[in-house]
């Protein structure tokens, strides 16, 4: 396990941080910043069981004509209270947070892309991404998501989406569910589109309050 805490990394053009099975480890209150324009993954554990906790750090990401960008992937762990700022032209196949079975709570994104892709498609980007499964749920709760022009709020399954605030003006979906989810007590308001739950089974929807222009 490793512990990195209180870092400031700029200008880099590949990745900011990468911890790699390395199961166990603290990434707190770092500052990840890229060369602008060139930054393709900021605090990076693609690996699996990890249980990290990745807490109150500052990553922004900014890419042109690129796929597969991250802001932070950290699966079974926890990531709350970051800062994420994410740009990329091409936003294809990119998330600011990519946790699989874990809890993501208290963040604060901005995500911004020129490129829309479809919702139905597995490849599909979007701000935050997270699956859980039946024994190990991912929690979604209180994020605050400010999308711009094409860019996504929440894709998950298996999943409590939670108090989280999606808005701003975007061309794109607030939320995508795969299934099995629970969504409840969210706002989302001034993006075009709402919930994308087509062929995904046993979702539940209550006391949310969604205003959108299309769905």
């Amino acid at each position: 396990n490793l512990t990195i805490n209180k870092n400031i990394i700029t200008n880099y053009t590949q990745t900011g941080i990468i911890f790699s099975g390395c199961a166990n480890s603290t990434v707190n209150y770092n500052r990840v910043i890229c060369l602008e324009g060139n930054g393709r993954r900021g605090i990076i554990n693609d690996a699996t069981n990890q249980n990290a906790i990745v807490n109150y750090n500052f990553v922004r990401n900014t890419i042109g004509w690129d796929s597969g960008i991250y802001g932070i992937v950290a699966h079974n762990s926890q990531v709350i209270g970051d800062t994420i700022i994410y740009r990329c032209d091409y936003f294809y196949d990119g998330y600011a947070v990519y946790a699989n079975n874990s809890t993501i709570k208290e963040n604060y994104i901005e995500a911004t892309s020129y490129n829309y892709s479809d919702p139905g498609s597995s490849s599909y980007s979007s701000s935050i991404k997270s699956n859980g499964s039946i024994s190990s749920r991912s929690t979604i709760d209180s994020n605050i998501v400010v999308v711009n022009n094409y860019a996504n709020g929440i894709r998950a399954s298996y999943a409590d989406i939670t108090n989280n605030t999606i808005k701003n003006y975007s061309n794109g979906w607030a939320l995508i569910t795969n299934g099995n989810c629970t969504i409840n007590n969210n706002i989302i308001k001034d993006i075009s589109n709402g919930v994308y739950a087509t062929s995904s089974p046993s979702n539940i929807l209550t006391n949310n309050r969604i205003s959108v222009s299309n769905t």
